[in-house]
């Protein structure tokens, strides 16, 4: 407990060094980058979501699958009996259908949560740098501007 709350409090004192140091060098190149910070964040919190949600379906799923193949089998004698085999069949073929769809839903949500998260990132970053560099070119072409007169 007590190597968390260090580590926590490292982080936070870092983190307040760097925005300060953020807002020293450059106080609108460091707006812009705060404000590029919270949407990754959001973007990542929201596909987690969505992952936990589709994992718990497929999990869901996959549960309700067993139950319906251990009642039939553990009923197999009056199944047979009231010679209902195909429906009982039928059953588990539409319950096994629902548990595919959950899990390719699971596989699908998981396989974009990535290239999101990246292409969140990267349109922050370059918006950074774009700003950076934007900043840059102005501030030399007044340099320059200032320097010949």
């Amino acid at each position: 407990m007590l190597s968390g709350l260090a580590e926590g409090i490292s982080a936070l004192v870092r983190t307040v060094i760097f925005v300060g140091a953020l807002f020293w060098l450059d106080w609108r190149l460091a707006l812009v980058s705060l404000v590029v910070a919270p949407v990754c964040g959001l973007t990542a919190r929201r596909f987690s979501g969505l992952v936990k949600e589709a994992s718990r379906e497929k999990r869901r799923r996959s549960g309700s699958l067993a139950a319906v193949a251990e009642e039939s089998l553990s009923n197999n004698v009056l199944v047979q009996t009231s010679n209902r085999e195909q429906s009982e069949l039928d059953r588990f073929l539409d319950e096994q259908r629902v548990a595919l769809t959950a899990d390719l839903t699971a596989t699908r949500v998981k396989a974009t949560f990535a290239p999101m998260i990246d292409l969140t990132e990267l349109a922050g970053a370059l918006l950074v740098i774009g700003w950076g560099t934007w900043a840059l070119a102005r501030a030399a072409s007044a340099w320059v501007g200032s320097s010949s007169s």
